[in-house]
């Protein structure tokens, strides 16, 4: 991971995983398994929330953020992204931009469909299971 200290890390590292912080190409997490590095060919992007991701793709200093993606898809790495808020909570608008549910859902859509990449939504309690078992059925890493 190249995020700070958070709760993925804390959780992966209870359950026996060595974390490692650096600065990946591209993504939050990525995976090494074995002697088979997966850090250019598997990435997962976590945003905490809709808030964040609603920032990242429409905000005037987003180019980073569509740069890192455009990397991305050069490299023909795989992608997911998790956004640590429920469907609930989009519909709920728990989030501070001044868009309806629909279009926060059709601009993430959008975007995702843009860049080939596939979006999660979900309570922060269950993303370090989502990611292990995401990782095992993908690449039946040992």
């Amino acid at each position: 991971t190249r995020e700070q200290d958070n709760h993925i890390s804390r959780e992966l590292v209870k359950k026996g995983y060595e974390v490692t912080r650096e600065k990946l190409n591209f993504g939050d997490y990525s995976f090494i398994s074995g002697v088979e590095d997966y850090r250019n060919k598997f990435v997962i992007e976590r945003k905490k929330s809709f808030n964040e991701i609603i920032g990242n793709i429409n905000s005037k200093d987003c180019s980073r953020f569509y740069r890192e993606f455009t990397r991305i898809r050069k490299e023909k790495c795989e992608c997911i992204i998790i956004i640590e808020q429920t469907r609930t909570d989009l519909q709920n608008k728990k989030y501070m931009a001044n868009l309806t549910p629909y279009e926060v859902e059709s601009m993430i859509k959008t975007f995702c469909n843009k860049y080939n990449v596939k979006c999660y939504l979900m309570h922060r309690s269950r993303v370090t299971d989502f990611i292990l078992k995401t990782i095992y059925k993908k690449f039946d890493a040992k």
